[in-house]
């Protein structure tokens, strides 16, 4: 590779595409913000998906926040909005892999100590176990690569 500037007709079309792809972004972001300010004013989801065709409107999907959920998937910004919120806040707009999301908090589940003392002595066992294999494999690794091996099947066959 070479070192420098390439020359723009090389890049025209990456810079093109890069740009477009921000611009959408913005939009969409710009159109939700629109959106939550007429679900503050009393416009139902409902409403705002019968009135545009291009919305998605998921009617309800209860998940663990380490799950991925219906159009949204997975996102740190979804997962961190959700743990502040309370029932009924409208959240958004969330940045998801297919645009932007707004979220109403219709119920939060409660914490399960127990459980979570279940799982919590799996996972710690888990890493546990992890953690021995690792240090088995780095000194397996270790021993092969101080190793000084002699060839002496010369004096057997």
């Amino acid at each position: 590779s070479t070192s420098g500037l390439l020359p723009l007709e090389e890049v025209r079309d990456q810079i093109i595409s890069e740009l477009k792809s921000k611009i959408q972004d913005q939009t969409k972001k710009i159109l939700t913000t629109e959106l939550k300010s007429k679900v503050s004013n009393g416009i139902t989801f409902e409403t705002l998906k019968n009135d545009d065709d291009k919305l998605e409107f998921i009617p309800s999907d209860k998940k663990k926040l380490t799950d991925s959920f219906i159009s949204l998937g997975k996102s740190d910004q979804l997962v961190g909005s959700l743990i502040q919120a309370q029932k009924g806040d409208l959240i958004g707009p969330i940045k998801t892999y297919r645009g932007y999301g707004l979220i109403i908090v219709n119920e939060i589940s409660v914490f399960d100590s127990t459980s979570w003392k279940n799982q919590q002595n799996i996972i710690r066992s888990d890493l546990k176990r992890s953690k021995q294999n690792t240090l088995y494999q780095n000194w397996m690794t270790e021993l092969k690569e101080k190793a000084t091996i002699i060839d002496n099947r010369k004096f057997y066959f």
